[in-house]
Formats: C-alpha cells, structure tokens, sequence
C-alpha cells in the first residue's frame, strides 16, 4: 500500500489527493467506515460568493469538500456508481482579521500550482483535521448529488455550520489562481469555480447540533497519517 505524501493539483478546483488511509466513521452514517479521497476548494472572486451551499440564506467566500467513499466498495470508482457511495463533508470558509497560522504551510503549497494541470507535492500539517471546521457535531444531513459533472446523485452530504476563518491574505492566494495553463493566450482566473445553489427539491434535511447532538463523527484515525512501513 502506498503510503507516501498527499499530492496536491490545480484542475477546475484546487484538490489535494490522498495516498494515507485516512478514514471516518460514526456521525449518523450509514455505512461503517469511509475513507478519504480527497479534499477540494471552491471559492469566488469576490466577498460574499464561493461557497455552493448558503447557511441562513449567507453564501460564504469558499467552500471545502471533504470527500469519502464507503469502504463496503473496493474504490472510489466503484462507490460512485451506488447511491450510499459517497459521504461528502462541507465546510463554509469566510474572511477574518488575522491570518490562520494552520492554513500557512498548505497555502504555500497553493502558491506553487498557480496554472492548470500544475502539481506538487503537498506536506500535510500536523493534523488533517486542522484544515477542518473545528466543531464536528455541529451540522446539516441530507442525500443529495455531487457539484461537479456527472452531478451523480450518490452523495450523503454533511455540512457543518462552524467556518474556517483565514485573512484577506490567504484568501487571495486561492484567487491569484488560474484556470488556463501557463502558454495560454489569456489567462483566466480559477475563481467562480463554484456552482450556484440549487432548490431543495423536497429533500428531508436534518440537523444535528447544538442541545441536539444525537450523532458523534469519529475522526479518530484521521488525526494523524499511519506509520511507515518498513522496508
């Protein structure tokens, strides 16, 4: 199994792909474990736009998406072709005063893909649940699609109420990006990378948080990437 760094690309979104067997479970789940495939970013180019879903009618800045697949599936390939296969976690991001010191060693990596189909090498800080909302319990649950085409309805989506805050600054680095290669003609920024929010079509959402915590997500084995093998 390969265990080695997290890769990080620019594609229509800035995603990083994991190589570690990162994995969740609890929180109201279906399946018994999900491990993760990635984690992306949308973001827009301006204050008050970026994030594909809207809490309490605000639209945030950016929007991360934690994806996970079902480990009842041998790949993500697999899962998405089931309804249940995928768990996806949301979290909003909005602009602070100060700069997020978790955020700086990832954003310098950001820094390095700046053109499309650029990649890198991506040193994971301490945690990968630093670069997380930091209240788990605290969310919204409901069956929906991926954002991005094929928008395959296989999604269960939790999205989590508390944002991650970064500076002006560090928000800018996700908009300095772009989505045209580096010889392109023009370049056109990778902001607006979002999709605008869609109806609710009757879907049953349900909350979790608050003095209703009736679901506990378990992180545990996602706090730090597993040992080395020895050769």
């Amino acid at each position: 199994m390969d265990h080695g760094v997290p890769h990080l690309h620019l594609i229509s979104i800035v995603q990083i792909n994991f190589n570690q067997d990162f994995v969740i479970s609890g929180g109201g789940l279906p399946g018994t474990q999900y491990k993760v495939a990635q984690l992306h970013y949308h973001f827009g180019s301006t204050y008050g736009q970026g994030s594909e879903h809207a809490l309490d009618g605000r639209h945030y800045e950016a929007e991360m998406h934690l994806v996970t697949y079902d480990t009842q599936y041998p790949s993500f390939a697999e899962a998405v072709k089931h309804k249940d296969g995928l768990a996806v976690f949301g979290g909003m991001i909005e602009v602070g005063l100060f700069d997020n010191a978790l955020y700086e060693d990832f954003l310098s990596d950001v820094e390095d893909i700046e053109y499309k189909g650029d990649s890198s090498d991506f040193s994971l800080p301490c945690c990968l649940v630093d670069l997380l909302p930091k209240d788990f319990g605290d969310f919204y649950r409901y069956r929906g699609s991926l954002t991005t085409p094929h928008c395959n309805e296989v999604v269960i989506w939790t999205v989590w109420r508390t944002p991650v805050r970064l500076s002006a600054g560090q928000l800018g680095v996700f908009r300095s990006l772009y989505h045209t290669d580096e010889n392109a003609v023009t370049e056109e920024p990778l902001a607006n990378n979002y999709r605008p929010l869609q109806p609710v079509n009757g879907r049953d959402i349900q909350y979790n948080g608050e003095h209703n915590y009736r679901w506990v997500l378990d992180f545990e084995h996602s706090l730090l990437p597993p040992p080395p093998i020895d050769d």
